[in-house]
């Protein structure tokens, strides 16, 4: 039997905005930020937040993102920069899916279909 490589995920949620994680000094497979990278109250006052984007950089792995309820715009490009899994499914190893359910104003995304786990 074959064995699956080991993997780290660095996983965090409703950052809304604030400082973004590091994990510094940790080796990480991939990063999860499971919504909300994003204040929507701010989103006006801010139309280009370079921020999120040069997170994603600045990490040199894999981020994954889903979006959150304060994710209905993008301003930052922190979607176009990250790989969006919003009502998608992502397989990240054998035997290991990431699916991205997750709620945006406008936008619903649900459970994957069938069709996506053909893969």
């Amino acid at each position: 039997m074959d064995e699956s490589p080991d993997i780290l995920l660095g996983i965090c949620s409703d950052t809304h905005g604030g400082p973004l994680p590091q994990w510094t000094g940790i080796e990480l497979s991939a990063v999860l930020h499971g919504g909300d990278i994003y204040d929507a109250p701010t989103l006006i006052e801010d139309e280009d937040d370079p921020i999120p984007r040069k997170w994603v950089e600045s990490l040199g792995v894999p981020v994954l993102a889903v979006r959150g309820n304060h994710d209905y715009q993008d301003p930052g490009h922190f979607f176009r920069a990250a790989d969006d899994l919003s009502g998608r499914l992502r397989r990240l190893l054998p035997g290991l899916w990431v699916a991205g359910i997750g709620f945006a104003p406008e936008r619903y995304y649900d459970l994957p279909g069938e069709s996506d786990l053909d893969g």
